[in-house]
């Protein structure tokens, strides 16, 4: 069961996907949230944020990202929660969590006003397995 929930959750579609996405708006500052520290810094590209960083590396890392005007910010789950992170208006869930709390919160870093802003929140799953029921 462990070895099909990695296998969905680490699917090479998703990062597909997910970088498409991000392509078609590099504008625009975005956030991908995913479920291990290894798949978030796989992407390759913009900042990490995870819970083996120290915190100072974190706060640092936080932010170059909150003072940019753009880019990207891959988190697994240190920033579910607790983490105010202005100007986000794209986020990319490649995990999906049955948490109805972390759904909110997520929802939660991409959804908050702010004049003439537009937020999309993409959730990424493979059909035909339990992530997409």
């Amino acid at each position: 069961m462990r070895a099909r929930k990695a296998f969905i959750q680490n699917h090479p579609k998703k990062f597909e996907i997910a970088k498409k996405i991000l392509e078609a708006r590099k504008n625009k500052k975005c956030i991908t949230f995913s479920s291990t520290i290894k798949q978030a810094e796989s992407f390759g590209s913009g900042y990490v944020l995870h819970s083996k960083k120290s915190e100072k590396q974190n706060k640092e890392t936080l932010e170059a990202f909150n003072n940019a005007t753009s880019g990207v910010l891959h988190s697994s789950k240190a920033v579910n929660q607790g983490v105010d992170v202005p100007g986000l208006s794209v986020g990319i869930i490649l995990s999906v969590d049955s948490s109805k709390i972390t759904k909110q919160q997520r929802k939660g870093r991409i959804c908050r006003f702010e004049e003439g802003k537009e937020a999309e929140l993409f959730t990424v799953v493979l059909r035909n397995t339990q992530e997409y029921n």
